[in-house]
């Protein structure tokens, strides 16, 4: 996937979306069905683009979008840029660490 200039994603349903989150982190902008995780990982338009599931025109038309050479760029800055602000896993234990310490002061008031 390093190598990748794009990742398409074009499922009639997607539970989680890991291939999402492996696309961004390695920095690859992403075309997926607007379907389960790939709709809430991603915005459209900003780490790649979403498409209605099961329209090949759309599919084409945004791969097509996302292989722009500028564009390309700017998706794959923002790709990696998302993954570490929600997915990494210094940051979800942070988050998580922050969610603990809120309980306890709750418990403890």
């Amino acid at each position: 996937m390093l190598e990748s200039a794009v990742v398409a994603v074009p499922s009639l349903a997607e539970s989680f979306g890991r291939t999402v989150l492996e696309a961004l982190a390695a920095r690859t902008p992403v075309v997926a069905s607007d379907v389960g995780g790939p709709a809430e990982i991603l915005t459209d338009g900003t780490e790649g683009f979403l498409v209605p599931a099961g329209d090949a025109e759309s599919l084409a038309r945004a791969l097509d979008a996302a292989l722009d050479p500028e564009a390309n760029r700017v998706l794959a800055a923002a790709a990696r840029a998302t993954f570490e602000q929600r997915f990494e896993l210094r940051t979800r234990v942070a988050r998580i660490a922050d969610w603990l310490e809120g309980r306890a002061d709750d418990a403890s008031s």
